[in-house]
């Protein structure tokens, strides 16, 4: 892990959070770098037609994910709208709050 912030290097998630103050909210860390747990990272397959995108399966969640549920509602933090279908055109959220990233996983 290295991030470079204008004329520092941080080599933590931790430390790049507090010595920038980024990834905080009212002070509290929001932000994490973990494992996302997708289906199949990287093994996802050329795309040659924009009808197609929903069939990125290797992107999806898997059902242990640690993004599952983990995300902010950011229309009542910021007024963001975040939208009612994620990449895949799943109804977000689903089970009351919002998975992290494009895919709003549905266990059923």
């Amino acid at each position: 892990f290295m991030i470079t912030w204008g004329d520092k290097n941080y080599t933590s998630f931790p430390s790049w959070r507090d010595g920038t103050g980024q990834e905080m909210l009212s002070g509290v860390p929001v932000g994490s770098s973990i494992n996302p747990l997708l289906l199949n990272t990287g093994r996802g397959r050329t795309i040659r037609k924009a009808f197609h995108l929903n069939t990125l399966s290797a992107y999806r969640l898997q059902p242990s994910s640690p993004l599952i549920q983990a995300g902010l509602d950011l229309f009542s933090l910021f007024g963001i709208d975040q939208g009612s279908r994620d990449f895949y055109g799943n109804k977000s959220p689903l089970g009351g709050r919002f998975d992290i990233g494009a895919h709003e996983f549905n266990p059923r």
